[in-house]
């Protein structure tokens, strides 16, 4: 029994206060080999304890007991713990929920352009950033019945939470039509910084012809389901409305020209099917006069339009390589009847595998004298259904009364009787699809 009374601890809880620790603490930390002494004789857990030697052996076990945070707490401790914790959480999910806000805040959400410059705007339309370019913007340079408006995309390229800005800007140099123009694809950082600029410089022979610009751009087309972005821009020659597609590498701006058609290229899209990602290429086809749509392999490297050899139309420049599918649509009778040239492919909307197309037979979406084809792709093209928008309907009236069509629309042949579609393969070249009796307009 020690001699000096004032450095003995008598109990559990005077060693545990001595420690600065709870009792179990203290009665764990004597089994590691803290100083502790049982009174010989006395009642069942009577301990005592030397002041001395425990601060001795606190000292050089410091680096060796467990962390506070590692060991049992006191209910006030525990209480004061959590509240540090739960305040730490409210502290975290307002800090989130403000970045958020503000995220939200300066995020792109719209774009409009006026007169030379393009302005970017949050999704409640605070104005973000704007750009400014050397012309004023020329809508003639894009193709009928279509606004700035359509040639802007807003997506996260980079998949880093950023949304990027793309744009096609179209501008003069001069204010009378015979001067020379600039049509260029932008992108821009969701700051505002220009991150690249493409400018259509591509050259092809067709035929006894050098074609090579200046070039208009008439669609733009961003594909979201890849595991990065793909952008896609739609390139047409403005005196022989031969055209091409060029895919367009969101880091760099580089361009690689994937499809060239003999015709006008009026819009893009995509389908996806077990077997693949296909390109789908809608316009006109100078040879064949009248509206096409490509199906393209996105994993082909280079493709043209199926075109005769020796001809205007053939591009002899190109390297070889083809399209899984090029279809060519018949000329209605309407488009006969109103000597319309160009009765393009203007619309292409997917849903799944099937894809809905309009054939404008006056040229221009305005008028809406249109053939809707219905289209299903997989290990081949499967004709589904054709129909008239009502506007056809109308006018066909119209020209029946005037005596340019002999039979009323309920008898009306092509309705009856609908003609049949080319379609044009790698291994059969041209066969035909024949489309049900078409049905009432919507």
């Amino acid at each position: 029994v020690p001699t000096d009374l004032t450095d003995q601890l008598e109990s559990w809880k005077e060693i545990a206060a001595f420690v600065g620790k709870d009792v179990r603490t203290a009665m764990r930390w004597s089994h590691q080999g803290m100083p502790i002494r049982r009174i010989p004789g006395g009642k069942q857990g009577r301990v005592y304890g030397s002041r001395s030697e425990i601060t001795q052996w606190l000292s050089g076990q410091r680096d060796e007991l467990p962390s506070p945070s590692a060991l049992p707490e006191s209910n006030s401790r525990k209480v004061l713990r959590w509240a540090l914790i739960a305040g730490t959480i409210v502290v975290l999910v307002g800090a989130v929920a403000g970045f958020a806000f503000l995220h939200a805040r300066t995020a792109p959400g719209l774009v409009s352009f006026r007169d030379n410059s393009v302005h970017v705007s949050d999704a409640e339309g605070h104005e973000l950033w704007k750009y400014e370019y050397p012309r004023p913007f020329d809508l003639s340079l894009f193709p009928p019945d279509t606004t700035l408006d359509n040639f802007a995309r807003i997506t996260d390229l980079f998949g880093d939470g950023h949304r990027e800005v793309v744009v096609v800007a179209p501008y003069r140099f001069g204010p009378n039509p015979e001067y020379s123009f600039r049509v260029e694809v932008d992108c821009f950082s969701d700051r505002g910084r220009l991150l690249w600029s493409y400018v259509p410089e591509a050259a092809f022979r067709f035929g006894s012809h050098d074609i090579g610009g200046p070039w208009k751009v008439y669609d733009l087309f961003i594909s979201d389901g890849r595991p990065s972005p793909g952008i896609w821009v739609a390139v047409t020659h403005t005196l022989w409305g031969n055209s091409f597609v060029v895919e367009i590498d969101p880091r760099t701006g580089h361009p690689t020209t994937r499809f060239v058609n003999t015709g006008i290229i009026y819009k893009l899209n995509e389908v996806v099917t077990g077997d693949g990602r296909y390109l789908l290429v809608a316009g006109f086809n100078n040879e064949h006069d009248s509206g096409s749509l490509a199906v393209v392999d996105e994993r082909t490297p280079y493709a043209v339009s199926p075109q005769t050899r020796g001809t205007r139309h053939y591009c002899d420049s190109c390297p070889a390589g083809s399209p899984e599918y090029y279809l060519v649509f018949p000329r209605s009778e309407i488009n006969r009847v109103e000597g319309v040239y160009e009765d393009p492919v203007r619309s292409v909307v997917v849903t799944g595998s099937e894809i809905q197309l309009v054939k404008f037979e006056l040229q221009t979406t305005k008028n809406g004298v249109a053939t809707i084809y219905l289209i299903r792709i997989g290990s081949t093209i499967e004709p589904v259904s054709l129909r008239y928008e009502s506007n056809y309907e109308i006018r066909h009236r119209a020209l029946t009364v005037q005596g340019k069509l002999n039979h009323p629309l309920d008898q009306c042949p092509e309705r009856l009787y609908p003609q049949t579609i080319k379609m044009w393969t790698p291994s059969e070249g041209w066969t035909l699809l024949t489309f049900p009796a078409a049905k009432p307009s919507a």
